[in-house]
């Protein structure tokens, strides 16, 4: 299902949608036939359908979490779906999904996406921003997004989730978090250089939710529960080869000192309203 809304958007806004237009121009990837193509099915949904899960890895964590929400013939807004590859596992799981991302060519790929593994009429796609969200008032049982908080006015989409969201519903997010000690040696402008964020794709204006961001998540919410991730894991910044074992030694180390959760870069944000 197809949707597009006139957007007006602030300055903070547009910077966001011209990055994510550009970076999503590259998820075209066009087959012998000159037709979109995507990974087969059976890698694209083995995340969720598969046995084997990866409790080290946060991004396997946030679907398992997503998954024990029991979706099926339930209605989900994904915020921030980007290039669609969320959006489709939420259908695959059974829900009715409405997904919204800031950047139109995202949602163009998104729609591809769908198609590609026929779930068009499952999906119904709006260029839309989090701040703006223009639901009834508990039309969602579920409300989901992976990496999109730290790039949005939490006050303002806070409100407005929790309108939309059912009594009792839940939403979970899987985000970057702030740990001062890490972020202050990280945001160094000479380590900046020397060893560049991740692959490089950081907008401007986006930044890692605090605690004064987490309060509003707790002012607005009946409860909110944060399970950190990515400890030691983010020294792959400075050896990349790493990734992997790092986040063992992360699962080891959550297991024998919880304690050390606390300083973790990432987070599963669960939400009940």
């Amino acid at each position: 299902m197809q949707e597009q809304t006139e957007l007006k958007l602030t300055q903070r806004q547009l910077n966001e949608k011209a990055h994510y237009d550009e970076a999503y121009q590259h998820h075209r990837v066009p087959g012998p036939d000159g037709k979109p193509t995507f990974p087969p099915a059976e890698t694209a949904f083995h995340v969720v359908l598969g046995k084997e899960t990866r409790p080290y890895n946060q991004d396997w964590e946030y679907l398992r979490y997503v998954k024990d929400l029991n979706l099926q013939g339930k209605t989900v807004l994904e915020l921030g779906c980007g290039s669609g590859g969320y959006s489709v596992i939420l259908a695959s799981l059974g829900a009715k999904v409405v997904a919204i991302d800031l950047s139109a060519v995202g949602i163009e790929v998104a729609r591809e996406r769908a198609r590609f593994y026929g779930f068009e009429d499952r999906i119904r796609f709006i260029n839309q921003a989090a701040e703006a969200l223009e639901f009834p008032d508990g039309m969602f049982d579920a409300v989901v997004g992976a990496y999109v908080l730290h790039h949005i006015e939490i006050e303002l989409a806070s409100q407005r989730l929790r309108k939309i969201l059912k009594p009792g519903g839940t939403a979970v997010f899987l985000e970057w978090v702030a740990w001062s000690p890490f972020d202050s040696v990280r945001s160094n402008r000479f380590l900046s250089k020397l060893f560049p964020h991740g692959d490089g794709d950081v907008t401007e204006d986006e930044r890692k939710l605090d605690d004064r961001d987490l309060s509003v998540l707790r002012n607005a919410f009946k409860a909110v529960d944060v399970i950190r991730f990515y400890t030691l894991a983010r020294l792959h910044y400075f050896m990349p080869r790493t990734l992997p074992y790092l986040r063992k030694l992360d699962h080891w180390l959550y297991r024998h000192f919880p304690s050390i959760r606390n300083a973790g870069g990432a987070a599963i944000i669960r939400l009940t309203n």
